[in-house]
């Protein structure tokens, strides 16, 4: 089972004699962030081959839980995101003169007015010497002393005003229109037009009710998934972008903040487990051994539906092996619980343990890692790894570890685990350790007796970004999204279109662009960039999302029904996808509740697990 969180880590290494013995948490879960993408599957070296049996040592024998020790695990932190591009068009009307601007005395602004004197009783265009017009200042709209009668100034030709005091004998204005900016509407109220601009209507680009120059002027919407605009000149709202971040593990949809119900999941042999917003973790499937962590042994062997682990509250990631399952908070505390027979939980012990227990570390871990029965660790930039190591997957030896110890590698920022290897990244290179009974270490060699305790690099053409183990199979997704795989491909593991091994890498048939990688048992998936997923491999339980009646699948076939897909997890003979609204949904072997679907039936159609949409 893979992790992909990457980290920043100091270079020393932890003394490994500062471990702790075993601790037990009993409180109850709150809240926290979460973590990254599953890449990898779980099971144990020494697992039954056999679909549906247990594939572990034991399996009939249930031992007593751990004795508590500890409290609670610490609390830790998380970050937030946010969204949004205002627009910035803006928009301005032109200013409008007045009509009769300026008016400059007895004279009208478009033109002169033709009688300010009138040369007698005809308009004939001489001055009228003997009647002057007393007062025909136009002020604005009205003569003040001789009323022109109609003569409000509309912008259109004075067609008609006659002088009451000395008649215009029909002799109709006819030369004065004014034929400069028309006064848009505002009527001269009886004072003089100065020649300054009309004030009287806003310019709606200028601030003011509802005016706007840019977004910046428009108040706050209230709203995480609205953005205010400013577009001609109004304030107005917009929707952001549909799944943009609004908040802690959050998102929008059609206007609205949502809560995501789970932020990363990890299937497993027969159980899933998954972190949820708020920091709690919930597991469902088998709970033989305990791997629920929900503390009641015996009486829930099984749980078709999630339900809580008991005591975690801060967990960034989950990740479930062959019985077992460790949890790593925000605080950098690993905590662990299910079954211990083969020092998988790394307490010192080899009880199973029904509520988890906390891995003693000096120095916080950054990122974790969960196999078949063993589980690995980093700190300090080295791997710590405990639990079964009959194929040297933990490290030096052959023996189980029953607590941490270190493998000598520096540098390290992330770990991959199967069911009999491990891996790790380091500034891109893929070096792996454990069998080589399938050339899964990629060497160019296969054998029983090929086997490596420390890491071996990967000759690959390109860096990689993640790694995923499976059962006699390791594959890396390298930049630009492409995949290359090498190891068993007796049933398409490769996904290069055949079914034969191969001890050096191949290149996964038609996948470019792929986000998130995972292993199973026999099969894999990758979610592409547009959020659909494409499985290859084993196909017997409906695990690669086609009709098991079509077979073995030898290279990548679609996954119906999901398009945006955030991370994937194929377990043993299942695989589940986190969702972009944090639903969840499973597909093929559901005869232990590892669907979470609420029966114990399987099927390769996806199904949504029961509360998570």
């Amino acid at each position: 089972v893979a992790l992909t969180s990457l980290c920043g880590c100091p270079d020393d290494v932890p003394d490994s004699k500062a471990f702790s013995g075993a601790d037990t948490l009993t409180s109850d879960a709150v809240a926290s962030d979460a973590g990254a993408a599953d890449a990898g599957a779980s099971g144990a070296g020494a697992a039954d081959a056999a679909h549906g049996s247990d594939a572990a040592p034991d399996a009939g024998k249930v031992e007593d839980a751990q004795t508590p020790l500890d409290s609670t695990p610490s609390d830790g932190g998380a970050a937030q995101d946010g969204g949004g591009s205002p627009d910035g068009t803006t928009a301005s009307d032109a200013i409008v003169a007045d009509a009769t601007t300026p008016d400059a005395g007895p004279n009208d602004a478009g033109a002169t007015d033709a009688g300010a004197t009138d040369a007698g009783p005809n308009d004939a265009g001489a001055p009228d010497t003997g009647t002057t017009d007393a007062g025909t200042t136009d002020a604005g709209t009205t003569d003040a002393g001789t009323t022109d009668t109609g003569t409000t100034d509309t912008g259109t030709t004075d067609a008609g005003t006659t002088d009451t005091e000395t008649t215009d004998t029909g002799t109709t204005d006819t030369g004065t229109t004014d034929t400069g900016t028309t006064d848009t509407g505002t009527t001269d109220a009886g004072a003089p037009d100065s020649g300054a601009p009309d004030t009287t209507s806003p310019d709606a680009a200028d601030s003011g009710a509802g005016g706007c120059k840019s977004a910046a002027d428009c108040p706050a919407t209230g709203n995480a998934c609205e953005v205010a605009v400013c577009k001609a000149g109004s304030c107005t709202t917009q929707l952001t972008q549909e799944f943009a971040t609004c908040g802690k593990h959050k998102y929008c949809l059609a206007g609205t903040c949502k809560s995501r119900w789970a932020v990363q999941v990890s299937a497993g042999f027969q159980t899933t487990c998954a972190v949820r917003a708020d920091g709690s973790v919930s597991c469902w499937g088998s709970n033989k051994y305990g791997a629920l962590g929900d503390g009641k042994p015996g009486s829930n062997p099984t749980a078709s539906s999630p339900v809580s682990v008991k005591g975690l509250s801060d967990a960034t990631h989950v990740e479930v092996g062959q019985g077992h399952a460790c949890a790593l908070t925000a605080g950098g505390v690993v905590w662990c619980w299910g079954r211990g027979t083969q020092g998988q939980l790394g307490n010192g012990g080899t009880k199973d343990a029904w509520t988890p227990v906390k891995v003693g570390f000096t120095k916080a871990p950054t990122a974790l890692s969960v196999g078949g029965q063993h589980t690995c660790a980093v700190v300090a930039g080295s791997p710590w790894c405990w639990g079964q190591n009959a194929s040297s997957q933990v490290g030096s030896g052959k023996s189980n570890v029953l607590s941490p110890q270190s493998v000598s590698t520096t540098g390290v920022k992330a770990v991959f685990l199967g069911h009999e290897n491990s891996c790790l990244l380091k500034s891109g290179d893929v070096m792996c350790w454990g069998s080589n009974v399938d050339g899964q270490l990629g060497n160019g060699k296969k054998g029983f007796f090929e086997s490596k305790s420390a890491p071996l690099k990967v000759a690959l053409p390109a860096l990689s970004t993640q790694v995923a183990v499976g059962d006699g199979f390791i594959c890396a997704l390298q930049t630009g999204g492409t995949v290359r795989c090498w190891g068993t491909g007796s049933v398409g593991e490769l996904g290069n279109g055949l079914t034969s091994s191969n001890t050096n890498d191949v290149q996964v048939l038609g996948v470019s662009g792929a986000t998130d990688l995972s292993l199973g048992q026999g099969h894999g998936c990758v979610v592409m960039a547009k959020g659909q997923v494409w499985c290859w491999g084993r196909a017997v339980e409906g695990q690669v999302g086609v009709d098991p009646k079509l077979g073995n699948q030898a290279k990548p076939v679609q996954v119906p029904g999901i398009s945006d897909a955030l991370s994937v997890s194929a377990g043993d003979y299942h695989t589940c996808a986190a969702r972009k609204t944090g639903a969840v949904v499973c597909w093929g072997e559901g005869k232990y509740g590892a669907l979470g679907n609420g029966t114990l039936k399987g099927g390769h159609a996806p199904t949504t697990v029961t509360g998570s949409d």
